[in-house]
């Protein structure tokens, strides 16, 4: 019978001589932080004055047809321990440099050489390859000049493992500082070479070249729920390249996704759940990633190459829902962005749908609808718009409310607007608001909301004001004209003294709070002082009401509130 995997304790000596190792392109990128340094170091420090070994967990490797070591688990603790042999390297040879004694010099730069025997073969080729998001900075700054790595400037890719060499780096030349003569520092840093060679300790884990790397990789990592959907997501999907021979194709198209995900600084794992949710409807019972896989399997005709093409495109698509730019669609470009600060998610699948519904009639002219088809639409996608804007907000304000239902109907929605636009959007708008918190609920609970942050409070305030001006003038064109003013203040002066038993808990109530000019919104002053002097000459209609309060405390608040709980009922209209 094949043993699919066997185990053995080794040294790091052992693992990197004549060895060659790699980490193959669907692994993370180097993801250790500070405290994971800081850990590493202690724990060889502590080790080395006790005059102990130290076990630093396991690695798990695939021999592959050219003999090289595939890195399936273990890359972390690879990558930083080569990265302090370089670092011992570095620092021996720049020491012996600055010694003047011909003899003292030579025993530094011999300890470089020798480190420089687990680092790079006979040809000078590393012994460890890193996948490409952190090759450029350890071929370069690590194993190269590694003093460049302070100045040099180097993709987000490689922030992580910067900031971690750096580290690791000033902790060495701290303890090769506090020895005090030159044969103090040369035997610190052989010591230290010598311990990361012998007595630092992995549990070594090799896997048959039969057992199948998908498996493998999702077996070690899924299990213990260690990797994000996205890191398991892409193992199967180069697992399966390697299948449909067309791994270089899927590489590059996976860059492109990494590189608009971290521009754009867009949650993967995420989007996969939105982008399968449009596609699909409902998610059903399972992990996302056990459902983006059966759905790769179920579709053998399919290749990983176009799969991957259609995700690029919805990612394209879903960057327009987290920084709207419509130049020829002012009004999609304004719900969305309304739809942003409300902060609610659930129908981020169906705004998948919807853009691509609009950009396809903007782009293509709609060739598979007719004229009156798209100007149907256009008006539903309207109708919608705001439906769904007016939705997300009424189910923040009534928290106790159930909102799976609607999130099924946008889920639902997505997948059939795709299939049959015209019905399905008439449809959609009659669903939701079947399901829309009542009247009677959403004014109650508007009457006591507190808001969580400024820009909800903005929110709030703006789309009240705009409702009361009708079709006058906007109040501004630069939203940092008009800044949120709290009626009882965040600081307390002597004339609100009668306020602090009520001054935390109602500080943020919708009631206390109104827009006010920047220039005039500079000032704690009493309530009738900032009523008279700034209030009565604001151009805000809701600011200007408060010309009529002759005091401002807890009953105001309250009463205020109220009034513009029964205005937001319209306002939000579902």
């Amino acid at each position: 019978m094949r043993e699919l995997v066997h185990a053995k304790s080794s040294t790091l000596k052992q693992l990197f001589t004549r060895s060659h190792y790699e980490v193959p392109s669907f692994q993370r990128m180097f993801s250790w932080r500070k405290e994971n340094v800081d850990d590493f170091w202690n724990d060889i420090s502590e080790a080395m004055r006790d005059r102990k070994c130290h076990f630093f967990g396991a690695i798990v490797l695939q021999t592959n047809k050219k003999g090289v070591n595939i890195i399936y688990d273990g890359q972390q603790r690879l990558t930083v321990s080569i990265s302090l042999l370089t670092l011992i390297r570095c620092i021996a040879s720049e020491t012996g440099e600055q010694r003047e004694d011909i003899s003292q010099k030579s025993k530094f730069v011999d300890l470089s050489k020798r480190v420089e025997k687990y680092l790079f073969n006979k040809s000078k080729e590393p012994y460890l390859k890193l996948s490409e998001y952190n090759r450029r900075f350890f071929n370069e700054s690590v194993l190269g000049h590694y003093r460049e790595a302070e100045r040099q400037g180097y993709k987000s890719n490689d922030n992580l493992y910067k900031f971690a060499f750096l580290n690791l780096e000033q902790k060495v030349a701290e303890e090769v500082s506090k020895q005090t003569t030159p044969e103090l520092q040369l035997d610190y840093l052989n010591d230290l070479f010598e311990f990361m060679l012998n007595k630092l300790y992995f549990a070594v884990i090799h896997a048959d070249k039969h057992f199948s790397s998908g498996v493998l990789f999702e077996t070690l990592n899924f299990r213990g729920a260690q990797l994000s959907t996205s890191d398991l997501f892409k193992s199967i999907l180069f697992a399966k390249a390697d299948e449909q021979r067309c791994k270089n194709s899927v590489e590059q198209l996976w860059k492109d996704l990494v590189e608009i995900i971290n521009g754009e600084n867009i949650n993967l794992s995420e989007f996969l759940k939105h982008f399968w949710t449009a596609k699909h409807g409902r998610l059903v019972e399972g992990s996302l990633y056990k459902i983006l896989k059966r759905d790769l399997e179920n579709s053998p005709n399919v290749k990983v190459s176009d799969y991957l093409k259609e995700i690029k495109s919805s990612l394209l698509t879903y960057t327009k829902i987290l920084n709207p730019s419509f130049p020829n669609n002012r009004f999609l470009e304004e719900s969305i962005n309304a739809i942003n600060k409300i902060g609610a998610k659930e129908s981020y699948p169906l705004l998948l749908s919807i853009i691509s519904l609009s950009l396809e009639i903007e782009i293509n002219n709609g060739k598979r609808l007719s004229g009156d088809e798209q100007a149907e639409i256009r008006k539903q996608i309207k109708i919608l718009l705001r439906q769904i804007e007016n939705l997300d907000f009424r189910f923040l304000i009534c928290k106790k409310t159930d909102s799976r239902e609607v999130s099924k109907i946008y889920a639902t929605a997505s997948k059939e607007i795709q299939q049959s636009p015209m019905d399905s959007l008439k449809k959609l708008a009659l669903d939701l608001k079947r399901n829309a918190p009542d009247d009677r609920i959403f004014e109650q609970e508007f009457a006591n909301y507190v808001s969580p942050s400024t820009k909800i409070s903005l929110y709030i305030l703006h789309k009240i004001e705009t409702s009361i001006r009708g079709n006058r003038e906007p109040l501004s064109r630069n939203p940092r004209e008009i800044t949120l003013e709290h009626i009882m203040p965040k600081k307390l002066d002597s004339s609100w003294k009668k306020a602090e038993k009520y001054h935390k808990n109602y500080l943020n109530r919708i009631g206390n709070l109104t827009l006010l000019s920047a220039k005039l919104n500079r000032t704690n002053a009493s309530f009738g002082r900032k009523r008279n002097k700034y209030y009565a000459n604001s151009e805000v209609d809701i600011t200007k009401t408060l010309i009529g309060y002759s005091k401002w405390g807890k009953n105001q608040i309250i009463d205020r509130q109220r009034d513009l709980g029964q205005k937001a009922v319209n306002v939000w209209d579902v």
